[in-house]
C-alpha cells in the first residue's frame, strides 16, 4: 500500500497490517530480548510489579504479561524509536507522537490468556480517539494460537458500555461478526483505540507474544 492508501483503509476500517517493518535481524534480537527478560521469571509464582503470573495446563507458572518492556531490556527501548514504525504512526495521527503505555502480552496454554470483546478506549487516560496502538507480533499469530481478531469499522460506533474485569481488562458484551486477522512474526498490526476486539486462547504448544 502506498502511504494515501494505508491512511485510507485504516480510517475506513479502523486497523492497519503492516508486512515485513521489521527485518529478520530485528525480529531475532527482540526474541532475544524477551528470552533474556523471561528469565527473570523461571521460579517466580507469584505476579509481581513486572510479572503478570498465570498457571498453565502443564501445571506449570507462566507469565502472562510483561508490565513497561520497554524498561526491561534495551532492544525494547529502542524499538519505540525505530524509524519505520513511527513513519506509519505519522501517517495515521500526524507527526505529534507520545508513548503513553507498554506491554507485552504473552500467550501460555492457560485458560486465563486470552481477551473478551472490548474496545481499548476505555483503558486509556484519555477523552479522544486520536490514539492508537502498535502490535509487534515476535511469533506468527493465528487463530489456533489467539490471534488478534477484529471487527472493520466498529471504530465509528463510538465508545460503548463496558465493565472491568478483576484484572482491570475492560469488556463488552456486544457480539458481531468478526475478521479473525493473523499475522506473521515482524508483521505490525496498528489499531485505533475504538475498534472491537478479542484475543482467544492458546490452543497449541506454538508461542504467541505481541508486544
Amino acid at each position: 500500500m502506498t502511504a494515501a492508501e494505508q491512511k485510507r483503509f485504516y480510517t475506513r476500517h479502523g486497523y492497519l497490517i503492516v508486512p515485513g517493518l521489521l527485518t529478520p535481524r530485528e525480529l531475532t534480537r527482540l526474541r532475544s530480548a524477551l528470552a533474556d527478560v523471561l528469565g527473570r521469571a523461571r521460579r517466580v509464582t507469584r505476579s509481581t510489579r513486572t510479572f503478570r503470573m498465570v498457571k498453565g495446563l502443564d501445571g506449570r507458572y507462566h507469565v502472562k504479561r510483561v508490565w513497561d518492556p520497554i524498561a526491561q531490556h534495551p532492544a525494547f527501548f529502542k524499538l519505540v524509536f525505530h524509524p519505520r514504525i513511527l513513519d506509519v504512526v505519522e501517517r495515521l495521527i500526524g507527526p505529534d507522537i507520545q508513548l503513553q503505555q507498554s506491554r507485552l502480552t504473552l500467550k501460555p496454554r492457560t485458560p486465563h490468556a486470552w481477551f473478551d470483546w472490548h474496545q481499548d478506549y476505555p483503558a486509556f487516560p484519555h477523552t479522544n480517539f486520536e490514539l492508537l496502538v502498535v502490535t509487534v507480533d515476535l511469533d506468527d499469530s493465528t487463530p489456533d494460537n489467539g490471534c488478534l481478531t477484529v471487527i472493520p469499522g466498529s471504530h465509528r460506533l463510538g465508545p460503548l458500555p463496558h465493565r472491568f474485569t478483576f484484572e482491570g481488562a475492560p469488556r463488552t458484551i456486544l457480539v458481531l461478526d468478526p475478521d479473525r486477522a493473523p499475522c506473521c512474526a515482524a508483521v505490525l498490526p496498528y489499531d485505533g483505540p475504538g475498534g472491537l476486539q478479542p484475543q482467544g486462547p492458546n490452543d497449541k504448544t506454538r508461542p504467541a507474544a505481541p508486544l
